[in-house]
């Protein structure tokens, strides 16, 4: 039997993110003598707050400006275009659009980043309360709702044993 292999969300997101940065690579690359092509850069950097990952972010942007520098390359070196200097201000505009691009993409993700954050740490509170909450704070034992909780999880997970042994170990349980 053929085992896959199982990959973490981490490089899922970055196979996802890296993949538009591939395909607008290759167009740009290939296709440089179009000039609205050079903000199609911009696509994987927007894609990247999907994720809220700086990691990813910063490869995906990394990535972009070498693949820019190759275009830059390519785009001179062939002149497309009639007039170099406007060759040169359509590279300088496209390029400082990617920064602008990425600033903006950074930030959204920063942002994301701090409510995820936020919001787990507001978890972990939450489920601190609720431990709290089944012990009484004077004799240090489990309380009703604890009780309540143990016999429910009991009762759901009766498998054909007897009624009485379902309930007497969870109950010996917060005894001891």
């Amino acid at each position: 039997m053929l085992s896959v292999k199982k990959f973490s969300i981490e490089t899922k997101n970055f196979i996802a993110a890296f993949l538009p940065f591939a395909i607008c690579s290759v167009s740009v690359i290939f296709y440089c003598f179009y000039d609205f092509l050079l903000l199609t850069f911009c696509i994987p950097l927007l894609l990247c707050t999907i994720f809220a990952n700086r990691k990813i972010l910063d490869s995906i942007f990394l990535a972009t400006i070498l693949s820019f520098s190759i275009v830059c390359f390519v785009y001179l070196k062939n002149g497309y275009g009639d007039d170099l200097g406007y060759s040169i201000t359509s590279l300088i505009v496209s390029g400082s659009l990617i920064v602008i691009f990425f600033k903006i993409t950074h930030s959204y993700v920063s942002n994301q980043e701090r409510q995820i954050q936020f919001i787990y740490n507001v978890m972990l509170k939450q489920d601190e309360l609720i431990e709290k909450l089944k012990v009484e704070p004077l004799t240090k034992l489990y309380n009703r709702l604890a009780l309540d909780e143990c016999l429910k999880k009991s009762v759901e997970g009766y498998n054909g044993q007897s009624v009485m042994q379902s309930l007497i170990f969870p109950i010996s349980a917060i005894l001891l």
